[in-house]
């Protein structure tokens, strides 16, 4: 499933030590790009609100309220604002809400996570900066989201 998505084959293991309730794997193909998957299982009750800012505080702890204020703010998908190491935009059609999170992590180095709640669970997809890592984000999210329906 992961092979297809992001159009090459890969390699995964899974992340280990993680706390319950928390699933990851990390995965490479044989150019060197990384892609890592999480899921944090029933991290919101049901029905509970959750705006994109929320979303993103979620997986981004040190993000700040006015920060989250500003990106609920983006009310169509696509938008973005740039922020300090930070650009964000809300992403339409994959699970309940998504936010795509471009971060610096120094620099020369930037990573891409997409940010997705689905029902009670929010799952992160992250890979390094590149043209097509949204895209790619999208459909591997997308993916794993069909294959884990009820």
């Amino acid at each position: 499933m992961v092979s297809s998505a992001v159009g090459a084959p890969v390699q995964g293991t899974a992340q280990l030590g993680l706390p319950p309730g928390v699933d990851g794997c990390d995965f490479a193909d044989a150019a060197g790009n990384q892609f890592s998957v999480s899921r944090v299982s029933s991290a919101l009750a049901p029905g509970a609100a959750l705006s994109p800012g929320a979303l993103a505080q979620s997986y981004f702890p040190d993000l700040t309220d006015d920060a989250a204020a500003r990106i609920d703010a983006l009310t169509q998908p696509g938008i973005g604002l740039a922020l300090p190491g930070l650009q964000v935009q809300t992403v339409g059609g994959v699970g309940d809400a998504a936010v795509l999170v471009k971060e610096a992590l120094d620099e020369d180095a930037l990573a891409d996570t997409l940010v997705v709640r689905r029902g009670t669970d929010i799952l992160a997809f992250t890979t390094d900066d590149s043209p097509d890592a949204p895209d790619r984000l999208t459909a591997l999210a997308a993916a794993v989201l069909t294959s884990a329906s009820p």
